[in-house]
């Protein structure tokens, strides 16, 4: 549940256990998915206010096509999308043995991205 700990904020929302399986489906254009959402934003809402944060969530059930959004067409940064990207990508070369997991790859300067998820794959200056 929300609360606050030695000044830190934090939110613990787990959709799997809440009843949205059955309240939507699609992308959200139907009256079933749109529910949903507004189910979504009710509950979410006093979650992230009590926090003293500023929340969006877009989960989609690739299973039943189930759709669930709270602040979801506002435009946020990337960030942890790019993160997945990253990941996929050191994944596809451990797997090719270009990279040994166990050691830390040294970003040059040029190859940064404007510090997005650098941090994933260990840079050194």
């Amino acid at each position: 549940m929300p609360g606050r700990s030695g000044g830190a904020h934090s939110v613990r929302v787990h959709l799997g256990t809440w009843p949205f399986s059955a309240a939507g489906t699609g992308s959200g254009s139907g009256s079933r998915g749109t529910l949903a959402s507004v189910d979504a934003a009710k509950r979410l809402a006093p979650l992230f206010a009590d926090a003293g944060v500023i929340g969006h969530l877009h989960a989609l059930d690739v299973a039943t096509g189930t759709c669930v959004g709270y602040a979801a067409d506002e435009p946020v940064v990337p960030a942890s999308v790019f993160k997945i990207g990253m990941l996929v990508e050191m994944f596809r070369r451990v797997d090719a043995g270009e990279l040994d997991p166990a050691e830390p790859v040294s970003v040059p300067v040029g190859g940064r991205t404007s510090r997005l998820a650098v941090d994933l794959l260990r840079s050194s200056r």
